[in-house]
């Protein structure tokens, strides 16, 4: 594939009915030019983009992880609670002005895609990075970690994360003692694989479609052709990290959001943990270099476009977020 191509990006593909067995295959493509990449030397200077104006904008994960406790007293530690309330205040400052920060272009500096599946963040929003420790004790503090770009502190998604999601949808192999699929979901998994490639698993019986699902894993996440040859990495699939579009004049790409565990005990007045989300209605860019093999780039580009909006991405998809809607 000529390196000089422009990214693809997809419109509308309709929803995989999943329980229905519903589809359309119609699909319907443009071509998007990535902006000129934004230079952030410093967490707070003036940076320039492809046009003549200039804006302060502020790298939001240098603010996040490494500014955010400074010139914290730790009353709560120190068990001073006029020192305990200026923490507090100090805090909600520092919340507040990492909501307010603005987007910053950054898509050639993640790597030159070629193709891009764009998806608009359905309500509540989207949350990456909890696995990640920010929490001191401090009141008012977001209590979970999230995915920033390092150079220009920008939410992103990692490529990593894309790429496993994608693959969780492959049957895993192996049979348990009782001699059953020890992925108890291979039937779902098969039955979203024939709606979503109707052509290529055409009249094939359940072990060919295995055989032909295992091909097509191999070849985009190990690259392992068929004929067990291995594909060069320079001809591979590349997953880049996803990145946040240019959101809409006036809008936030970030706020904060909470949960209120109750424990063991339903009647248990539960304290709010603070976090940070991606908007909802924010646009998230999901970014390849992808290869013709045993699925075409048009093939692959629709299944992993089925596969983000059926599972969606990010933590706790199971009560809505990380949800995605073209």
């Amino acid at each position: 594939m000529s390196s000089n191509k422009k990214p693809q990006t997809l419109h509308s593909f309709d929803a995989l009915a999943t329980a229905t067995g519903k589809q359309d295959t119609n699909a319907t493509s443009g071509i998007q030019t990535p902006k000129k990449i934004i230079t952030l030397k410093k967490p707070n200077e003036v940076i320039a983009s492809n046009t003549a104006s200039t804006v302060n904008r502020s790298n939001i994960g240098w603010m996040f992880y490494k500014d955010y406790f400074k010139n914290v007293k730790y009353g709560n530690i120190i068990n001073d609670k006029a020192v305990e309330a200026k923490d507090a205040i100090l805090i909600k400052g520092k919340n507040q002005k990492i909501i307010d920060s603005k987007w910053v272009a950054l898509n050639d500096g993640l790597g030159t895609a070629e193709q891009v599946i764009e998806l608009k963040v359905c309500y509540p929003g989207l949350i990456t990075g909890v696995g990640i420790a920010h929490e001191a004790g401090v009141e008012g503090e977001f209590k979970l970690g999230v995915h920033f770009d390092y150079t220009f502190g920008q939410p992103i998604i990692h490529g990593s994360s894309v790429k496993g999601l994608l693959r969780s949808v492959f049957p895993k192999e192996g049979k348990n003692k009782q001699g059953e699929d020890k992925d108890k979901r291979t039937p779902a998994k098969l039955k979203f694989f024939h709606d979503t490639l109707p052509d290529k698993l055409k009249e094939m019986n359940e072990t060919d479609a295995k055989k032909a699902i295992k091909a097509i894993e191999k070849e985009i996440f190990d690259g392992i052709r068929s004929d067990d040859s291995r594909i060069d990495i320079y001809h591979r699939d590349i997953f880049f990290d996803a990145i946040l579009k240019e959101p809409l004049p006036g809008q936030r790409i970030l706020e904060s959001d909470s949960i209120t565990p109750h424990g063991t005990n339903p009647l248990k007045n539960p304290i709010p943990l603070l976090f940070l989300k991606i908007n909802p209605s924010c646009s998230i860019q999901f970014r390849f270099k992808l290869e013709d093999g045993v699925l075409t780039i048009e093939e692959k580009i629709k299944l992993f476009t089925e596969i983000i909006k059926t599972l969606g991405i990010g933590a706790k998809t199971n009560v809505g977020y990380g949800q995605f809607e073209q």
